[in-house]
């Protein structure tokens, strides 16, 4: 352990497309000649181009772009941040800075030119910001925001004295009347909730839904509104899925990799995947659907069973595993893709895992109710 093995392994990725910024290569694999390999170093050694003009890393040497700094900690205060968002955007979450030639816009996203590849913002814009400019426009909306506050609370307080005179005069004359009302409203809204219910836990979630919208904020109908959609859209998800099949198969013959997967109408799970030197088999594996991320992505949580492996000859077995997967599909709702997801569960507005860069994987965040509230896709 810890040693290093003799020679360098190479990888060559041929007849790319890749436009700045892009990732490529994530989904093959890099084989090690040593099985002993525990570890590795990463360097590019040369790039040959379309029109034939090539780029040698020899004498390159590498290193770690620096981390982040969040706009909280960069300015240290909030209403500044707001200030800078209303500025440059609210997807502005970190501190531009500039590092070996390159620099890092506000969105996060690493560049080279003079504009950001991923969200069109322009660099000097915002590594020549002067901060006294910034806290100027900040006291300014401030102070424009605290008079119109208070011009809304002024004009409040007049409608009520005015309602209150209102009021002494009316309510004696309509007080039979309203309680009639109430009590004949109150009587109908128990019946309708009672109805919802009932569909509800029937399994009729589309018409749960129409009635608990129209009845508001009568009792606890606003949760079980949620609730129901919730349900309808898993129930619409997985009637997408129910009986689709996956098929992938590398155009590289030196790995003759292969993976399928079939979603079975019943929730079961076939999954056989096969490459050179190893193979993986689910049994008795299930799925269900966890809920809608967009339109073309739904999140299922894959139950293995049993998982048998074999490297190299040796076969091996795992029981009760599980995972998330993104099923990703296209306009006609076949599948495009399976990418596994990291699913954390907290309620939302609490604090989250720190920030990790994801290169092949989605990050979900999801309260205990299943309630998807924030996706970070890769990259």
């Amino acid at each position: 352990m810890g040693r290093p093995l003799d020679g360098d392994t190479e990888k060559e990725y041929l007849d790319l497309q890749v436009a700045p910024g892009e990732r490529f290569g994530q989904k093959l694999p890099v084989l090690m000649p040593n099985a002993s390999t525990r570890g590795f170093e990463a360097a590019v050694s040369a790039v040959v181009f379309e029109d034939n003009s090539d780029w040698k890393g020899a004498n390159c040497q590498w290193a770690l772009l620096p981390g982040e700094e969040s706009l909280v900690d960069k300015l240290g205060d909030a209403e500044l941040v707001k200030q800078y968002q209303l500025r440059f955007g609210g997807e502005c979450r970190v501190a531009p800075t500039e590092a070996m030639g390159l620099w890092r816009c506000a969105c996060g996203a690493w560049n080279g030119g003079e504009t950001c590849r991923g969200c069109g913002k322009d660099r000097d814009a915002q590594l020549l910001l002067k901060l006294d400019e910034l806290r100027a426009e900040r006291d300014a909306r401030l102070e424009k925001e605290k008079a119109e506050r208070e011009a809304k609370e002024a004009a409040a307080l007049a409608w009520h004295k005015k309602m209150k005179i209102i009021l002494a005069i009316a309510v004696p004359a309509f007080a039979l009347l309203i309680a009639a009302l109430v009590i004949v409203g109150n009587v109908t809204k128990s019946n309708r909730y009672e109805k919802a219910e009932t569909l509800l836990a029937g399994g009729e979630y589309e018409e749960a839904a129409e009635l608990f919208g129209q009845l508001g904020d009568y009792r606890d109908s606003g949760i079980k509104l949620e609730e129901a959609e919730r349900l309808a859209r898993t129930g619409r998800a997985q009637a997408r899925l129910a009986g689709k099949s996956y098929y992938y198969e590398s155009p590289d013959p030196e790995m003759n990799l292969r993976t399928q997967i079939n979603l079975r109408d019943d929730g079961g799970l076939e999954y056989r995947f096969e490459m050179t030197g190893y193979s993986v088999v689910f049994e008795d594996a299930s799925y269900e659907v966890v809920g809608e991320l967009e339109a073309d992505k739904i999140l299922i949580s894959c139950h293995m069973g049993v998982v048998r492996s074999v490297r190299d000859g040796v076969e091996t077995e795992e029981k009760d595993q599980q995972e998330y997967w993104v099923v990703e599909l296209d306009d006609e709702d076949e599948i495009l893709n399976f990418v596994v997801a990291q699913v954390y569960v907290c309620e939302e507005g609490q604090s989250v895992p720190a920030r990790e860069e994801y290169y092949w994987q989605y990050k979900i965040f999801m309260t205990g109710e299943g309630k998807i509230w924030k996706v970070v896709e890769p990259g």
